[in-house]
């Protein structure tokens, strides 16, 4: 057994390696750094071609070049319009509130708890409609109690008259009978100046003369007394009158009624909350139930620049289209100028009538007011060119120059093309050259841009949008 392993381990000794020829750690480290070297070699060739062939290569375009994200706007073409090309060119544009000529705060008029609410916010409503009911119970039960008095007073009255007219006919036949004692008085008199009658008879005469006398003066002052009465019955009567007129009034006003017809802006209270007339009764009461406008007499009221108000004048036509509705446009005049100026703003209000306003209007809304200057025109007379006004945000330009600059868009990178500029509000600019209809220009953020920048278009939109 010891023979046969004794030829095999000399065979397994012959296949080791020599210590001196063994690879040290070194040597392993170094292959292995450069297996390492080669691989990522290969990786970052790859890469390099990827790069180059690839969308790859945007990717570093989007950390260090990032788009800004625009919208664009189409220029308008202004050879037509609303109102008829030439003859409705446009003098200035402004932005303005929405007002109603007659818009009020409904009160109640006696104070109570809401029992019955009829309207919501936004209902149409017609003058001398009922709004709400205030609880009546205690009101009705007041004017019930002068109705009672009117009705006693009238029966004081039918008695004063009663007793006056019976003092007035007292009075007719005691003075009757104080004529006639009054001519048998002087018919004794001249009978015993005559000696043809008695001492006695003339006594008897005298005494019943002065009798009769004595009972009409003082049925005449009767009379006198009932006719006072009926006339203290009779200023009684009136003043329980009066007081169950306001007693009614106030059962009348528990019914809050629309003093004109509009629309309901605003409705401050529910049913079951205590109104408050003339703000009495604790600080929580409501004294103001809704408020309503008048949606047929609206205007709009805008600022305008001291610079650009000698464009306008009193019943210059206009075209105004609400923001709640860029698809219309109506007609209007200017109505007032206001001759006080602001000075803090540098602006004079103006106000411009709406003919025939539509329900796109809301009051409080906005709208853009467009002030038209009609120009009659002859062979001889040249045509004036038409302004055309954009939004601020489209136009980069420095306060009080007259050149400016807009952007339009070429292979997402935007492009700066110079225009002149004019007169300003402070939402809009008048530009007078440099661009053309159709022209898309950015229609926001071009204080960002500067040209040859990198832009990401998300949408085309037209001027009355913005």
């Amino acid at each position: 057994m010891n023979d046969i392993a004794e030829p095999r381990s000399a065979a397994l000794n012959k296949l080791s390696i020599a210590r001196d020829r063994r690879p040290t750690g070194l040597a392993r480290g170094r292959w292995l750094l450069l297996s390492i070297i080669a691989v990522v070699g290969v990786i970052a060739a790859g890469a390099v071609w990827w790069w180059s062939d690839t969308t790859g290569r945007n990717v570093l375009d989007t950390f260090v070049d990032r788009p800004v994200e625009v919208t664009l706007m189409e220029i308008p073409d202004l050879g037509g319009g609303a109102s008829g090309g030439d003859a409705a060119r446009i003098a200035l544009v402004g932005s303005g509130r929405i007002v109603s000529d007659r818009q009020v705060n409904v009160a109640t008029k006696v104070s109570g708890q809401i029992v019955e609410l009829d309207v919501e916010q936004g209902d149409t409503v017609v003058e001398g409609q009922v709004l709400a009911r205030v609880e009546d119970v205690v009101y009705r039960a007041q004017r019930d109690e002068a109705a009672a008095n009117v009705a006693r007073n009238q029966h004081a009255i039918a008695r004063a008259r009663t007793e006056e007219s019976r003092a007035r006919a007292t009075v007719l036949q005691l003075r009757a009978e104080f004529e006639f004692e009054q001519r048998n008085y002087e018919r004794v008199k001249g009978l015993i100046e005559s000696g043809q009658a008695s001492e006695f008879e003339f006594n008897n005469t005298r005494n019943r003369y002065e009798a009769a006398q004595a009972a009409h003066d003082a049925a005449a002052a009767a009379a006198k007394s009932a006719a006072a009465a009926v006339e203290l019955a009779q200023a009684e009567l009136t003043a329980s009158e009066a007081v169950l007129r306001l007693l009614q009034k106030r059962v009348d006003d528990c019914a809050i009624r629309a003093p004109i017809s509009g629309v309901i802006l605003q409705r401050n209270a529910q049913v079951g909350d205590f109104l408050a007339a003339e703000g009495g009764r604790g600080a929580n009461a409501n004294a103001q139930l809704v408020s309503i406008a008048d949606m047929t007499l609206l205007r709009v009221e805008i600022d305008v620049s001291e610079r650009d108000v000698g464009r306008l004048s009193a019943d210059q036509p206009a075209r105004i289209t609400p923001d709640a509705d860029r698809e219309r446009a109506f007609a209007g005049k200017v109505m007032w100028i206001d001759p006080v100026g602001n000075y803090a703003k540098a602006t004079v209000q103006v106000k411009v009538r709406i003919l025939e306003p539509g329900p796109q209007f809301r009051v409080e809304g906005s709208a853009k007011v467009e002030f038209l200057d009609p120009v009659e025109r002859t062979s001889t007379t040249p045509a004036k060119p038409a302004s055309l006004w954009l939004p601020l945000s489209c136009v980069k330009a420095p306060p009080g120059s007259d050149e400016a600059e807009v952007f339009t868009v070429v292979k997402d990178r935007a492009v700066a093309v110079p225009v002149k500029v004019g007169a300003r509000t402070d939402k809009t600019i008048e530009v007078l050259s440099g661009v053309y209809p159709g022209m898309r220009i950015v229609a926001e953020k071009v204080e960002e841009l500067r040209g040859d920048a990198r832009v990401k278009v998300l949408k085309t939109v037209r001027v009355g949008d913005l």
